[in-house]
């Protein structure tokens, strides 16, 4: 997917407020200048001046990003939290460090690459054991398994589910670093 260019931070400023504590960009009252054709500006300011910014899209199987429209594109809140907050570059992906896209408060984002923003991921739905990385062989046994720079790297098979849970957060540990999202016991 092509990542959009950001609208110029001076115009993010122009249009939205940034609230530190929630992490929500919040409309502001439209001037002559931040709208196209001048005659909108009152519905607009009525409806929209003051309200919470953005939509919730839900993706199909996790909960959604928040979506702006901005001039007719549509952009991912985080992104233009980044953008309005720290300026450029807006890095490629960025990471929510909670794993929740809807806190979009600035310490909540980090720079990531796409290995390190898959460590900080839940568990896939193919997974057949209810925990990330571990599957269920044929024979009972706790295959674990773990996916670095796009390679899937078997780290072998054991008996019991903590051995299993144990090998994947030590092999999570050394491929993601502070990335990693290991399993609450």
């Amino acid at each position: 997917m092509a990542i959009k260019t950001l609208p110029p931070r001076a115009l993010l400023h122009q249009l939205l407020r940034y609230d530190a504590e929630t992490g929500d960009l919040i409309w502001l009252p439209r001037t002559a200048e931040t709208l196209i054709q001048n005659r909108h500006r009152e519905g607009w300011n009525s409806r929209y001046a003051g309200t919470v910014a953005g939509h919730v899209k839900p993706l199909p199987d996790r909960r959604g990003y928040v979506h702006i429209a901005i001039q007719g594109t549509i952009f991912r809140a985080h992104r233009i939290v980044w953008a309005y907050v720290r300026g450029e570059p807006v890095p490629d992906i960025i990471d929510h460090i909670d794993n929740d896209q809807l806190n979009n408060r600035i310490e909540n984002l980090r720079a990531a690459t796409a290995s390190q923003n898959r460590g900080n991921s839940f568990m896939r739905r193919s997974s057949t054991s209810g925990i990330k990385g571990v599957s269920i062989s044929p024979y009972g046994r706790f295959v674990v398994h773990i996916r670095q720079e796009g390679r899937e790297i078997c780290l072998g098979s054991f008996v019991t589910k903590d051995e299993a849970i144990r090998a994947y957060e030590a092999a999570a540990v050394r491929v993601f670093g502070e990335f990693a999202r290991v399993h609450h016991h």
